[in-house]
């Protein structure tokens, strides 16, 4: 009981001051001036251009992530049909629809760095159009079939091919997140292989309490993890850790262990400031390398070059994003408290 009365208390404590903290802070609006620029920017014809060229690369100027930036700051509904389809379309007709587990897979004429879609991004992409209540499964079934395709004996995902040939191959959880937050987005209901994967995939974060290694004795596998991240693109931190599994529990009326989540719930509330609001994480993303295209020719070695809005979001710190996150999350944990779905092992 020990271990429930301390997360009640965090419960309670942080319910009681949602209100008060997110109505301090500045939330940018659809009609922000940075939104608004963003908006026009993937309407206009360099951006159509720039998803025929390549839709993912340069990393951070490709329309890939100012579309996901969008969606992370809720501003989803932003994004028009036009600019949608050109998300959906580029799945279907610049990737290839499966991931290669040997090369000798990868057919002739495949750039494997261009071409080959990870998790991470199949289920980032396939997370996005179905929130915006598009079912990108209709014109392309391979895409919700990979998100229950390439589970490992774990229960998660590893976007390193070689991971699937080893005698004990190892998910991770940042190639896991994506697919998990995608399933959860399905509309019309799930499929039992679905309701399997998203099961398996909760299994492998409650048995590694959201941060650590079961192969290394329960070590903290990356202390970063500790401090959020946004915008987060492909990273992953205990908060979208806590969010994901706290939405699972609730959508499916599942149990979710307490000794799984304390150790998370208890550090999250601990970097909260004096007004209740959570910082980022500090030099996120900074000298990230990048594929870029010069002279007719896609390079490597390049850096990748941020532009404003994501700058923006990176030094907005504490972030009402992640603020409002937390919030959230400590409201569904207590609507799973109440449903008695939080409960000691």
């Amino acid at each position: 009981m020990k271990n429930h009365d301390r997360i009640r208390r965090i419960i309670e404590t942080n319910m009681r001051r949602a209100k008060t903290t997110l109505a301090g802070m500045d939330f940018p609006g659809i009609d922000s001036p940075d939104a608004v620029r963003m908006v026009i920017e993937l309407e206009g014809s360099d951006t159509s251009a720039a998803f025929e060229l390549d839709p993912y690369w340069p990393k951070w100027t490709a329309p890939w992530w100012k579309v996901v930036i969008l969606d992370e700051m809720g501003l989803g509904e932003c994004l028009n049909d036009a600019v949608l389809s050109k998300l959906e379309e580029s799945l279907n007709n610049h990737y290839i629809n499966f991931f290669p587990l040997q090369a000798s897979e990868i057919p002739t004429g495949c750039d494997p760095y261009r071409h080959i879609l990870c998790h991470c991004a199949l289920g980032t992409a396939f997370r996005i159009l179905a929130k915006r209540n598009r079912s990108p499964w209709k014109k392309a079934l391979w895409t919700r079939e990979w998100l229950t395709r390439y589970r490992l004996p774990d229960g998660g995902y590893n976007c390193d091919e070689q991971a699937y040939s080893r005698e004990s191959p190892h998910s991770s959880f940042l190639s896991t997140l994506p697919p998990l937050e995608a399933m959860l987005e399905i509309h019309g209901g799930l499929t039992g292989d679905e309701v399997a994967a998203l099961a398996g995939g909760a299994d492998y974060l409650i048995s590694r309490k959201l941060c650590r290694s079961i192969s290394k004795g329960g070590k903290i596998i990356d202390s970063n993890w500790l401090e959020p991240v946004f915008p987060r693109y492909y990273d992953y931190d205990i908060l979208r850790g806590l969010s994901f599994l706290s939405r699972w529990a609730l959508k499916t009326c599942s149990r979710l262990p307490l000794d799984a989540i304390e150790e998370s719930v208890t550090v999250l509330a601990g970097r909260l400031d004096a007004l209740g609001r959570m910082p980022v994480r500090k030099n996120a993303w900074a000298g990230t390398g990048t594929l870029y295209y010069q002279d007719d020719l896609w390079r490597n070695g390049g850096e990748a070059e941020m532009f404003s809005l994501m700058q923006k979001c990176l030094m907005t710190s504490p972030s009402p994003w992640l603020t409002s996150e937390w919030y959230e999350t400590v409201a569904m944990l207590d609507q799973l408290d109440k449903q008695k779905l939080l409960g000691e092992d």
